[in-house]
């Protein structure tokens, strides 16, 4: 990974302390009994948990565009 794109998933994961809950539901994840949302920088997507009534936020993964939400999903059970 370039380091261009490193610094701008860096960038992008701290924007979430503001406000996390404006990122989107990652799709298929609705049964997990817990919201995991995500945002997108470049071709990654950050895919995180947010914590309330703190709003603390969690990084579970990042991970390319191009791979598989069904492989995505299964690394968060």
């Amino acid at each position: 990974m370039s380091r261009k794109v490193r610094r701008g998933i860096l960038k992008e994961a701290g924007k979430l302390e503001k406000f996390p809950a404006s990122n989107p539901p990652l799709p298929g994840t609705e049964d997990y009994g817990y919201e995991v949302r995500y945002t997108k920088a470049w071709s990654y997507k950050i895919i995180f948990r947010v914590f309330n009534p703190e709003n603390v936020v969690r990084v579970m993964t990042i991970r390319h565009d191009a791979e598989l939400d069904e492989d995505v999903r299964k690394d968060l059970d």
